[in-house]
């Protein structure tokens, strides 16, 4: 279901009546805002997200009326903050995609590299969504490259496929080859730069058995999250990113850091159990 689908479902259950639901969608126009409203959503965010009215928009659906102060490293300029590296990637307006993940760099470094392994292949998508006839398919990929290009402050790529989705979605869809064409070349172009910036260091040869005793517990602990359903996983395996590495191997530790951080709580929640009965001490 995509959010339409779930507040129509939840709202046709009486048991959920008063169950706040509050849109985040990369449409702004005043138009998506009014089917959402209609569906029996409370609110609606735009994308990219700014921290500060997220906390505000759930805190007073929540009851609360205290609202947080961002935190210290927000407050800090995110291009004063940012490393060489970040730096170095043209095309990505640093500032403010640092701003939307509140100045949580290794959060940052995290995401731009999914961006890159998960968009690669989104125009060739989209290409094919298109001589398909699949629109609702294009439209989707296309938005959804919008949506995170500019939450991650990647401003040409978020700017050529809004053209692109706006296309498809009015069915203008003469000479849109050459918008598709714009949204390839900007996308390859910052994925190129964000692979040149950030490749991960050289995988360790083998994992490190003396790293034993403390991976124990922290697969523990994350087991705990992903059980939960907890997002501080997301934080748990970034924070112990290194540490996994040694203890794991480079491919390894990036397939559940890829599983935690795409939300399939399930998979790495498998892939937890199974690691952690390799660690265990024999009986």
């Amino acid at each position: 279901m995509d959010g339409h689908e779930a507040t129509r479902a939840l709202r046709s259950d009486p048991r959920w009546d008063s169950l706040p639901v509050i849109a985040m969608t990369a449409q702004a126009m005043a138009e998506e805002r009014d089917q959402c409203l209609a569906e029996g959503m409370n609110d609606h965010i735009t994308k990219p997200i700014d921290p500060d009215l997220l906390y505000r928009t759930v805190l007073a659906f929540a009851g609360q009326r205290v609202v947080p102060r961002a935190s210290a490293a927000s407050e800090v300029p995110a291009t004063e903050a940012a490393s060489s590296e970040l730096m170095a990637i043209a095309g990505v307006d640093i500032a403010d995609g640092l701003h939307r993940v509140g100045g949580n760099e290794r959060l940052y470094h995290a995401m731009l590299r999914q961006y890159a392994d998960d968009q690669a292949g989104t125009p060739a998508a989209l290409r094919a969504a298109l001589a398909a006839g699949d629109m609702k398919t294009a439209e989707r990929l296309a938005h959804t490259l919008k949506g995170v290009s500019a939450t991650l402050g990647i401003k040409p790529a978020s700017e050529m496929a809004a053209v692109v989705e706006d296309r498809i979605r009015h069915e203008r869809l003469e000479g849109i080859e050459d918008d598709v064409a714009a949204v390839e070349e900007a996308t390859a172009a910052v994925i190129a730069g964000i692979r040149a910036a950030l490749a991960p260091a050289a995988p360790a040869a083998a994992p490190a058995s003396a790293d034993t005793a403390v991976v124990i517990p922290l697969l523990g602990r994350l087991e705990e999250l992903l059980v939960n359903s907890d997002g501080a996983a997301l934080d748990c395996v970034l924070e112990a990113q290194e540490l996994l590495e040694r203890a794991l191997g480079a491919q390894e530790a990036g397939a559940l850091s890829r599983e935690v951080g795409n939300f399939d709580f399930d998979a790495a929640l498998v892939r937890v159990r199974r690691i952690a009965a390799r660690f265990a001490p024999a009986a």
